[in-house]
């Protein structure tokens, strides 16, 4: 039986997951301007690497959220992403302007792997966005 707080929960996890797609797709398009030539490195690394502490804190409440609610299968599918994000974010380099550091991301193959994991990404938020959004209708009917 679904608790009645998991409409508060999944109201706010369907809005945290919509501005979590809203970032990956900003991301996604702003990797493609750059490989187009569209912008310049350097702009477009200091517009991407704003985005990277704030995905992770988003993601991180959601898991949170999910953890504290005792779902354990949404905490699992997003815990695994959050480690990711986490090493992502710890493992930036010294000396390094972010994540995306204008000087390297001209490798044809690292900005390559870069639009690979936007796209994988966007294929994930868009499955949890609906998983949410199922969530919160069930959640509705059952109350």
């Amino acid at each position: 039986m679904v608790a009645s707080g998991d409409g508060i929960l999944f109201t706010i996890a369907l809005l945290d997951s919509a501005g979590l797609l809203g970032v990956t797709v900003y991301i996604l398009v702003t990797l493609s301007d750059l490989q187009m030539d569209y912008i310049n490195a350097a702009y477009c690394c200091s517009k991407l690497n704003q985005f990277v502490l704030p995905e992770l804190v988003l993601h991180g409440l959601l898991t949170i959220m999910m953890l504290y609610n005792w779902h354990a299968i949404l905490f699992l599918i997003l815990g695994l992403p959050f480690l990711f994000l986490l090493n992502k974010y710890l493992s930036i380099p010294p000396g390094n302007t972010g994540y995306y550091d204008p000087t390297q991301i001209h490798n044809r193959t690292l900005l390559k792997s870069f639009i690979r994991e936007s796209m994988i990404k966007l294929f994930f938020y868009i499955t949890i966005f609906f998983i949410f959004m199922y969530s919160f209708v069930f959640s509705m009917i059952i109350s």
